[in-house]
């Protein structure tokens, strides 16, 4: 329980109604008096059920519900056990390289890839390309960084104070305080996280992930293909994207994932304050959302890309207002989710007009005059708090316009007693509707990302076909004057 405590955060102590402990609802995982999302939650109606009809959240086979390839593959395999206890499946993956405890499917899908990855890396590792890139790596002018690339928690603070001055100098990357999944600065001006970056998209896989154990072995392979300058070739078994990062390859996926992977973290920085701000987000809301310390790079640059489209809707603010209350990883892409399931219903159903705050959370009211709600949630039963929060939806009003219709939009789904109960409040439940929402992909990616070219970047062209940008060239130039002054 206190994993789970821990790990669902924010939604476990806002949403858990929907998919929470039978009888006692959520109460136990939210502090009295936090904030206006509490506030809320206690100005909701009390809704007085015989027990009987509630559910208690059941345990579910992952065997049973998961497709072959994540139940199993070749270096992992998940127990058999699915706990339901909040608003997210939690899983238990072994696998040759770690165990580990996984809150939700999305989450699933990316563990599960990245162990692939994690194979894929142990075969580079053993490869000729990268015996060499190691050796040449020691003669590099560059090795004196080894350790503050591959340990950068143990050495960090042994950086001499005068070449910390002469960074600070070049491109103005340390003037905006980096979050906690994003690389060092040293990494950055020496080019290393432009190769890193490269690999992490061949192998398909986040480059800002939490996983200790990948970040070490893409750390190994680019720090023997960077300094060592030698090609390091993805093995030809190896297939992006199998198991999925996401829930699906969309257009926007795509899209965004080249400019992940071109983009250096300050430029991706300047890229979505540009897109918010230019959207008419508020400008300080706008920067403590890109200084949140639980929204990586790749959480900020979709939920900008989102958000950007609905420029013309009235109370926006109030998403980035919400999703400042995110407090874990897990967090961080439900408010992805419900930002691209927002924009997309917005692009494909129907205009959304006004964001409103329902039970906590925000809420699209549409052309149609549709309260729309959207959200990740994997498993859902019928629970004193679901009943509570399902009464909240039914019973929303707006003092000047009228609510013809309810809505429910899920990534996964609700029981049978769960769906009937919520049917019987007038709303519509549209479950495993993510893929509904979002337009598939062209057969072909266009990676010259042209509405990021008037962002002012550290270079001109971020394609990867351009090489290393031009500040971390001028980083490796430097560090490279750096090392022979040493040697001297």
């Amino acid at each position: 329980m206190s994993q789970i405590r821990t790990t669902a955060g924010f939604v476990l102590r806002v949403l858990c109604g929907l998919a929470c402990v039978a009888g006692n609802g959520c109460a136990s995982y939210e502090p009295a008096g936090r904030g206006p999302v509490s506030q809320a939650r206690d100005r909701g109606p009390v809704v007085v059920e015989p027990p009987s009809e509630f559910e208690t959240p059941p345990v579910l086979s992952a065997r049973e519900i998961l497709p072959a390839e994540l139940y199993e593959g070749p270096h992992h395999r998940v127990e058999d056990a699915v706990l339901t206890y909040g608003y997210a499946n939690t899983y238990t993956v072994v696998s040759d390289y770690d165990t580990y405890a996984v809150v939700g499917d999305d989450m699933l899908r990316a563990r599960v890839q990245e162990i692939a990855a994690l194979a894929a890396l142990e075969e580079i590792s053993r490869s000729r390309a990268f015996a060499d890139g190691v050796v040449q790596a020691a003669k590099s002018p560059f090795r004196a960084a080894k350790d503050l690339i591959l340990h950068p928690v143990d050495t960090i603070s042994g950086i001499p104070k005068g070449m910390w001055r002469i960074i600070n100098r070049v491109g103005g990357m340390v003037a905006v305080r980096r979050g906690e999944f994003e690389e060092s600065v040293i990494r950055e001006l020496i080019a290393f996280s432009w190769v890193k970056r490269q690999y992490a998209h061949m192998l398909g896989v986040d480059v800002y992930s939490t996983n200790s154990v990948l970040q070490k072995e893409l750390n190994r392979v680019s720090w023997a293909a960077h300094a060592g300058a030698v090609g390091v070739a993805i093995p030809v078994w190896y297939i992006p994207g199998a198991a999925g990062i996401t829930v699906q390859a969309t257009m926007a996926t795509a899209r965004l994932n080249t400019i992940l992977r071109d983009f250096s973290p300050e430029d991706l920085r300047r890229l979505n304050r540009k897109k918010l701000v230019d959207a008419g987000f508020e400008t300080g809301l706008v920067d403590n959302f890109l200084s949140h310390r639980w929204f990586s790079p790749r959480h900020k640059t979709y939920i900008a890309d989102a958000l950007e489209g609905l420029a013309d809707v009235e109370g926006k603010d109030t998403f980035l207002s919400v999703a400042l209350s995110a407090s874990s990883e897990e967090d961080a892409l439900f408010f992805q989710r419900m930002a691209d399931m927002m924009r997309g219903y917005h692009d494909h159903i129907s205009p959304v007009r006004r964001i409103v705050v329902v039970w906590g959370l925000p809420a699209a009211y549409t052309a149609e005059e549709s309260l729309a709600l959207f959200l990740q949630l994997d498993y859902g039963s019928w629970t004193q708090a679901a009943a509570e929060a399902s009464q909240a939806i039914a019973e929303f009003q707006l003092s000047d316009a009228p609510i013809a219709r309810r809505e429910l939009w899920l990534t996964g789904r609700l029981s049978d007693h769960a769906r009937e109960k919520t049917a019987s409040l007038g709303i519509v439940v549209h479950e495993n509707s993510y893929d509904e929402l979002q337009p598939p992909p062209n057969d072909q990616v266009d990676e010259s990302h042209p509405d990021e070219t008037a962002v002012e970047t550290s270079c001109t062209g971020r394609c990867g076909s351009c090489g290393p940008p031009v500040v971390e060239l001028t980083a490796v130039r430097l560090l490279a004057s750096i090392a022979r002054i040493f040697r001297r």
